[in-house]
């Protein structure tokens, strides 16, 4: 005769009561193992994607004398090309036109841009730091043979507001001309604003307004495309064979052109 186990009516309630705990310890480990999952990392598409973007909008870097992580590309007489990583080893004949490589970026953004920073090396702006532009990559042979072929551009600083349209059209002027410049807000800085100051004292010169250009220590209070062309133009034609006797920068000297600026 077979003999079945029974429970104690009194344990019952014991057991449920371990059941109901156990079931509550199984649920709440469920629950914190849901909580420590961290959120997915990005994955790899999307960190494509925004280093995509990031080389589709390129930024120019800030090259100063005092950088140690640039390295430098130009073209010597002959037309090969030279390397540098400090500012001196670049003969002062070559350095109007010289390519940029910031190896402070990474090396996807060095080798994968369709861009190439060119900087001018000549003359920094008051804040120790050189004018540059962006040309496409397949385009920097050509861009760079030609800039070596033409005489010294003279130094262009364009002192300008944010909100002054002829200082825009200016500035769109002169990178239709391939010509490097320096742009100065004169409301953003203070220095800007002063520098422009002493600039007009020293050129005589009655400030009513913006854009002010200085072109090689030429004054143009204005924008007149001809004019100006005709400033730059003729200093790049006596630069080959003028040497200035000290780094002193000239007295600016003013320029009316046919085009009034925009009121302070």
């Amino acid at each position: 005769m077979s003999t079945a186990h029974t429970l104690p009516t009194q344990s019952l309630p014991l057991l449920f009561k371990r059941l109901a705990v156990l079931l509550s310890v199984f649920i709440v480990s469920g629950i914190t193992q849901g909580c420590e999952r961290s959120e997915p990392s990005q994955s790899g598409a999307e960190q494509g994607s925004q280093l995509e973007q990031a080389l589709k909008s390129p930024t120019l870097s800030v090259v100063t004398a005092d950088r140690q992580d640039l390295l430098f590309l130009y073209k010597d007489k002959e037309g090969a090309e030279q390397r540098a990583v400090t500012l001196e080893e670049i003969p002062k004949a070559h350095r109007a036109s010289v390519q940029v490589i910031d190896l402070a970026r990474s090396p996807a953004e060095r080798s994968a841009s369709d861009f190439v920073q060119v900087f001018d090396l000549r003359k920094p702006d008051e804040r120790g730091q050189y004018p540059g532009r962006l040309v496409k990559r397949d385009q920097i042979e050509s861009k760079l043979a030609a800039q070596q072929a033409l005489p010294e551009q003279p130094p262009i600083v364009i002192y300008s507001t944010s909100w002054c349209g002829v200082c825009k059209k200016a500035m769109r002027f002169m990178k239709s001309k391939g010509w490097l410049f320096v742009n100065r807000d004169i409301e953003e800085s203070k220095e800007a604003a002063k520098e422009l100051q002493q600039k007009a004292a020293r050129a005589q010169l009655q400030l009513g307004g913006v854009p002010v250009i200085d072109i090689g220590g030429r004054l143009m209070s204005g924008f007149d495309p001809q004019g100006l062309t005709r400033l730059v133009e003729a200093q790049m034609k006596t630069s080959a064979s003028l040497k200035p006797a000290s780094n002193t920068t000239p007295s600016p000297q003013p320029v009316s052109p046919s085009q009034a600026p925009s009121a302070l």
